[in-house]
């Protein structure tokens, strides 16, 4: 998963925030509303900050704690083909807090791994300023796709570039298999395992571990809290491994 990009100095600002996989809007058009929207929270260790004793430079925030929420509104509704404008806002915590908003259009396209099509525009502040850039990107993904014995395959993935004064491309995605294990009315507990990955200019990750989830009804929509434990398996991006809590929301 890396791109062989060289390593970012300590002068420049930490990575950029991930972009969440979008959903697909299908529960939106099943309510008859052109609106959906998913929120996130998701918290973990910190980690890249310097040791002034030593004066070792701090390394480059990728995937850390953060929340966000998007908005969309859907433009057509064909079986084959959707389209929407979306706008979306997001904070990261930690080491590196940054804070953006962006607003973009996207095309979905059905298939047998749905596919998105996103052309955005960010503003991202930081530290060290505010920076202005056009971003465009794929994203994908399944869900609940069953593997047998009761096992489930869910896996997102996107891949893009961003433009501005920190231009990178990127890549990142996750694949988690796994197995409820309880299930009460419409709530549900899995168990499983995942790898979770990504890589942009001086910042690269790649990470394996257990995990455990319940989904839960939330209205018209639906809530899933995530707990993992993620060994590090190759890059140095910050921050190290170890658990992660994540909570999501879709309506």
């Amino acid at each position: 998963m890396a791109l062989g990009f060289p390593p970012v100095s300590a002068s420049l600002p930490a990575a950029p925030l991930p972009v969440p996989v979008p959903v697909p809007m299908r529960a939106a058009r099943a309510r008859g509303t052109p609106w959906s929207a998913d929120g996130w929270v998701l918290v973990r260790s910190s980690g890249g900050s310097a040791d002034p004793a030593r004066a070792v430079p701090a390394r480059a925030v990728l995937g850390g704690s953060q929340a966000g929420l998007v908005v969309r509104h859907a433009l057509s509704r064909s079986a084959v083909v959707q389209s929407a404008v979306y706008a979306r806002v997001s904070r990261s915590f930690g080491a590196a807090r940054e804070s953006g908003a962006a607003a973009g259009v996207q095309i979905s396209l059905a298939a047998p791994v749905p596919m998105t099509v996103h052309a955005e525009l960010r503003v991202t502040d930081r530290e060290q300023g505010t920076d202005v850039s056009p971003a465009l990107f794929v994203s994908g993904g399944v869900h609940d796709r069953a593997l047998g014995a009761g096992v489930t395959l869910r896996a997102f993935g996107q891949a893009g570039y961003a433009g501005g004064e920190h231009a990178t491309a990127f890549v990142d995605g996750q694949t988690v298999v796994e197995r409820e294990v309880v299930a009460t009315g419409k709530a549900n507990l899995r168990l499983g395992a995942g790898v979770w990955g990504g890589a942009q200019r001086g910042a690269e990750r790649f990470e394996a571990g257990p995990q455990v989830a319940l989904d839960l009804p939330a209205g018209r929509g639906r809530v899933r809290v995530e707990a993992s434990y993620r060994l590090r398996l190759a890059g140095e991006a910050q921050p190290s491994g170890g658990p992660v809590l994540s909570l999501a929301a879709g309506f």
